[in-house]
């Protein structure tokens, strides 16, 4: 592109005045919530899961899981605006216990998510 691998010495300032940025200002970074929706798991279903794998309701557990690492995911991250987040999150240790959760959810017609390492 036209500027490709140019020094552009008054983009900082141009953009300081147009947007009214103040960069010695730190940004207002909202606080994470302190309440959570409930989760809307059964209990029946959660005792059976944890028959299988540790399973968590725990709010902060499940909205860490709520999310990518786009740019509406933190845009909703730090607005605290996400529609829904998971009722549940599972940690499964191996193959036989992913198979029995599948079962499980199958049995009980529910949605499984995987999320791997967050990226």
């Amino acid at each position: 592109y036209s500027i490709g691998g140019q020094t552009l010495p008054h983009l900082a300032q141009w953009a300081i005045d147009k947007f009214g940025i103040d960069p010695s200002r730190d940004p207002k970074i909202p606080e994470l919530p302190k309440t959570f929706a409930e989760s809307r798991l059964p209990e029946s279903i959660r005792l059976e899961l944890e028959e299988i794998a540790e399973v968590s309701i725990d709010g902060m557990d499940r909205l860490i899981r709520a999310h990518g690492q786009t740019l509406k995911d933190m845009a909703q991250l730090r607005t605290n605006s996400f529609p829904r987040i998971p009722d549940a999150v599972i940690w499964p240790d191996s193959h036989e216990q992913v198979e029995q959760i599948v079962a499980c959810a199958s049995r009980h017609n529910f949605v499984i998510i995987p999320f791997g390492g967050g990226t």
